[in-house]
Order: C-alpha cells, then sequence, then structure tokens
C-alpha cells in the first residue's frame, strides 16, 4: 500500500481577499480527488478562520499571539500561500519586531518573513506570493479613506522588497485580475508542486530497504485516518 504524500498548506492573507481564501480551499479540497492524485496527496489547510480547526480569540492575548499558540507557524509547513489585494492587514502590537528593530506591517507580513526565513534556510516551505492587480478604488468622502489610504502604501511598501535598489527583480510574485484568475493559477501551481514532490516521495520509498518499506507500510495501516 503506498503512503499518501501529506502537504500542510499555510494560508497568509489579510481579509480583503477572502474571496480568494474561499477558492484556495476549494482548490485543496479537489485536488487530492483528481483521477492523476486520488490516494497519492492529502492537504492539511493551516488557516486561522479555518472551518472546524479556528483559533479560539482570547482575551488575555493579542489575536497573532492566539493564531501562533494555536496553530503551526509558517515556517512548519510544507506550502506558504500569500494572497495580497489593497490591505496589509491589523499592526501588530510594539513587542513583534524585525531583526533590525523594525515593527511588522502586518501579520501577514510576519507569517511571510517567517516562511521566507526558513525556505532560504532550508529549502522549506515553497512560498507563493500572490498579488490581485485590479484597480482599487479609493473615495476621497469616505470616512475610512485615509486608512485605506495607509493599507494600500502598506502594500507597496511590501511588494517595493520584490525589487533590488537598480529595478531588478529580486522575488517572484504571481499577479491576478480576478479571483477566477487566482484560482486557475493556484491550481496549476500546486499541480506542479505536487508533481515534484510526488517524484522525490516515490524515489525515496524505492530506494528506502525492503524492510524500512515493508514497516512503512503496517505504519501506515496503523494509523490511517481513512474509513
Amino acid at each position: 500500500m503506498t503512503t499518501p504524500l501529506r502537504l500542510r498548506v499555510f494560508l497568509a492573507s489579510p481579509g480583503d481577499v477572502s474571496n480568494e481564501r474561499a477558492l484556495a480551499r476549494e482548490v485543496l479540497g479537489q485536488l487530492p480527488y483528481d483521477p492523476l492524485l486520488r490516494g497519492k496527496v492529502e492537504f492539511e489547510i493551516v488557516a486561522w478562520d479555518q472551518p472546524g480547526a479556528g483559533v479560539p480569540m482570547l482575551a488575555t492575548m493579542t489575536p497573532q499571539a492566539a493564531i501562533e499558540a494555536g496553530l503551526p507557524k509558517p515556517s512548519d509547513c510544507d506550502i506558504v500561500v500569500v494572497i495580497l489585494w489593497s490591505r496589509m492587514g491589523t499592526p501588530l502590537p510594539d513587542e513583534y519586531r524585525k531583526p533590525d528593530g523594525t515593527p511588522y506591517l502586518s501579520g501577514t507580513e510576519w507569517e511571510y518573513l517567517d516562511a521566507l526565513a526558513a525556505a532560504e534556510r532550508s529549502g522549506k516551505p515553497v512560498v507563493l506570493v500572490y498579488r490581485r492587480t485590479e484597480k482599487c478604488l479609493l473615495d476621497q468622502d469616505d470616512s475610512a479613506y485615509e486608512e485605506k489610504r495607509t493599507q494600500y502604501q502598506r502594500v507597496k511598501t511590501f511588494f517595493a522588497a520584490f525589487r533590488n535598489p537598480d529595478g531588478s527583480i529580486r522575488r517572484g510574485c504571481n499577479e491576478y485580475a480576478t479571483p477566477d484568475d487566482f484560482r486557475q493559477q493556484l491550481d496549476q501551481h500546486l499541480r506542479d508542486i505536487v508533481a515534484k514532490r510526488l517524484a522525490d516521495h516515490d524515489a525515496s520509498v524505492s530506494s528506502a530497504p525492503p524492510l524500512a518499506r515493508s514497516h512503512s507500510s503496517r505504519v501506515m495501516l496503523l494509523y490511517s485516518p481513512a474509513g
């Protein structure tokens, strides 16, 4: 019996891309049932708002501290999906500081940088950043105009770090126009990642000594949640 490849996927984003978060869950829920992937891969979604696995927000803790205490960190996952459009998100309390002493722009930036540091150190997780390019129109008569403008400026500051001072590209970003475009991109990107991971997974299993492969199969039979 072949052990399915289990991948933990962290969703990081502020609240203005709720449609994309729902679509990401949809893609992750459907991919394991694709005829080419059935029985080969399983996804565990890590998200503060994941249905049935949400994080309680305690009065004694900040929301970010509650999320850190209740969920695996992005750096503990296999894939981290970061989605941004017009908002960077809520600023973190002052005790959260980058190594250089500057504040994080938001919890989303903290999650991204946690994943990025681990990826640069060990090659894991895979970090996918998506940016919605659809125009974000601001109404100057809106009472929340200044806050929205500040949020959008923070997004621009975040992405400015994706280029070197000479304008050359430093980090990759996947741009999309609409939520449906995001869905199509994420579906294809996950398929590419899974295909590579499955190839590595199969190679490691086939190269293992027969006794180790046999033991792996027995453990799967004993502990598999499948009914």
